[in-house]
């Protein structure tokens, strides 16, 4: 294990790694509240034509969008508003 932490991604590697994040946007200005669970790209790359900060997806229910977020290869872990904020900057 103490030999992972020299590994590094090349270029290719690299562009095959996706993020993501989960969002409750429920009450938030702008957001659908009839699918107010979000997956929000939070990587530097494109996914999709989501940039850093926007939404990949927009769902009814939390488990909707993990498992949108699985299929496509993107963390589950759910975020705050001003996490997705931070991301915007």
């Amino acid at each position: 294990m103490s030999d992972m932490k020299d590994m590094k991604l090349n270029d290719d590697q690299l562009d095959g790694v996706a993020g993501g994040a989960i969002f409750y946007a429920g009450g938030v200005s702008g957001s659908d509240p009839k699918a107010p669970w979000e997956v929000i790209n939070d990587s530097d790359r494109k996914i999709g034509d989501a940039k850093r900060g926007d939404v990949v997806g927009r769902f009814d229910n939390r488990d909707d969008a993990m498992a949108a977020a699985s299929r496509a290869g993107l963390s589950q872990t759910e975020i705050s508003y001003n996490m997705v904020e931070n991301l915007r900057k």
